[in-house]
């Protein structure tokens, strides 16, 4: 799926050119002279795009990057560098496999899957 309005474009496109998860409230900062003026803004547009499955949420880092591939919405691996702060998606379809395992336990439906590893990138090392 594509961005639907301008707003969620324009967001879309800044957060493809960045190699780092963004705040809600640094985007924010970013796009004030293009009319934004309060965080629950940033955040419909974000929701939307996370709908779209165009962005992911770093869930430890309360922020977010634009998805590097197509795979299944709610399924997402990320490596993040502790030195600069470089995000990166990370393909693993037989990690992601494993997740329909669950569908048999008790009644268990898996319906989102994000996988967080913090380390330090080759560049800091």
């Amino acid at each position: 799926m594509k961005p639907q309005t301008p707003r969620q474009q324009l967001i879309y496109d800044y957060l493809r050119k960045k190699k780092t998860a963004l705040s809600a409230y640094d985007i924010l900062d970013e796009f004030r002279d293009h009319g934004f003026r309060a965080p629950s803004q940033i955040y419909r547009v974000l929701n939307k795009l996370l709908e779209f499955g165009l962005i992911h949420k770093v869930e430890s880092l309360s922020a977010y990057i634009a998805c590097e591939q197509e795979h299944d919405i709610g399924q997402s691996f990320l490596t993040i560098c502790n030195g600069c702060g470089i995000v990166k998606e990370i393909p693993n379809a037989s990690f992601v496999e494993n997740l329909d395992k669950l569908d048999g336990l008790e009644g268990f439906t898996p319906q989102e899957l994000v996988v967080e590893v913090k380390g330090r990138c080759s560049i800091c090392n």
